[in-house]
């Protein structure tokens, strides 16, 4: 969890410097442990458990901190701690929208599962 907050203060400080508007960060790794434990260390999102390998280090199962609002601040009333994959693909969207498109893959595979031959 440590490194995910210091890449959004990084992140967020780098715009900064550029002179792009940035997010305040303001959640504290205390607040953010707080999260991971009442989640059982998993998803908030998904409920999968956090996890990596040697070959995959910023691979989709890897935590991610998430604001809910994307125009937010990082803030503990702003952020969850989500799989990035679950990040990635949600991006300014809302989980409505990530909803909408993991349904679209379930059906998309059971269809391709159902022709002769298999996927």
């Amino acid at each position: 969890m440590l490194t995910a907050h210091y890449f959004a203060r990084r992140r967020q400080a780098e715009k900064r410097a550029k002179g792009k508007p940035a997010a305040e960060v303001t959640v504290t790794l205390d607040e953010l442990m707080a999260k991971l434990r009442a989640n059982a260390y998993r998803c908030e999102c998904t409920g999968l458990p956090f996890w990596s390998d040697s070959a995959d280090r910023f691979g989709p199962t890897m935590p991610s901190l998430d604001r809910i609002d994307p125009d937010g601040p990082y803030s503990d009333a702003n952020t969850r701690v989500v799989l990035i994959g679950y990040n990635s693909g949600r991006g300014r969207g809302s989980d409505a929208d990530m909803l909408r498109m993991c349904e679209a893959v379930v059906a998309m595979h059971n269809t391709r599962q159902k022709r002769p031959g298999g996927p």
